[in-house]
C-alpha cells in the first residue's frame, strides 16, 4: 500500500441541476474488499502504526493509516490492491474515488478536527452528482480542465 499524490484539481464533476435525492440520503459506506466495508471513504494519516491502532480504538468507525497499515476499530485491515491517496478536502476525496476505484482518500492528522466537515463535503459532492452511494459516485460524469 503506497501513498500516492495525484492532481485532482484538473478534474471536475458534472453536476446534476436537479438531484433526485436529499443530502442526507448520501450513503458513504465504502467497500474496499470482499469482506471489508468502511463507514466513510476517508482515512486519517498518522506517523506510526502504533498510533494508528490506538487512535482507531478511541475514534470508532474512523479508519487510521500509517505507512504500512490501515486500522479500523483497533483492528488491522489488510488490503491487496488499494492504495492511499492524500486529499485536501471531501470534494477531492470524491474525485479520488471517482478516478481510481482502488483509492482510499486520506487526510493528514493535522486536519482530523475537520473530519466531519470532510464527510459533509463528500456528501455534497454526492448530492450534486445525484450519487446515492459510493458505487454511483464511481460512475459520476466528470471532465478534465486544463
Amino acid at each position: 500500500m503506497k501513498s500516492k499524490k495525484s492532481d485532482l484539481g484538473k478534474i471536475q464533476f458534472v453536476h446534476c441541476a436537479m438531484p433526485n435525492m436529499a443530502l442526507s440520503e448520501a450513503d458513504t459506506r465504502y467497500t474496499i474488499s470482499e469482506r471489508i466495508e468502511l463507514p466513510f471513504p476517508i482515512a486519517v494519516m498518522v506517523d506510526s502504526e502504533r498510533l494508528a491502532k490506538y487512535l482507531s480504538t478511541t475514534s470508532r468507525n474512523i479508519p487510521f493509516v500509517s505507512s504500512n497499515s490501515i486500522y479500523l476499530n483497533g483492528n488491522p485491515v489488510r488490503l491487496k490492491s488499494s492504495h492511499i491517496v492524500e486529499v485536501g478536502d471531501g470534494l477531492e476525496a470524491g474525485k479520488a474515488i471517482r478516478v481510481d476505484s482502488y483509492a482510499i482518500p486520506s487526510i493528514k492528522f493535522d486536519f482530523f478536527s475537520n473530519f466531519d466537515t470532510y464527510i459533509k463535503q463528500l456528501r455534497i459532492a454526492m448530492f450534486l452528482t445525484n450519487s446515492r452511494n459510493i458505487s454511483e459516485l464511481k460512475k459520476a460524469n466528470i471532465y478534465k480542465v486544463r
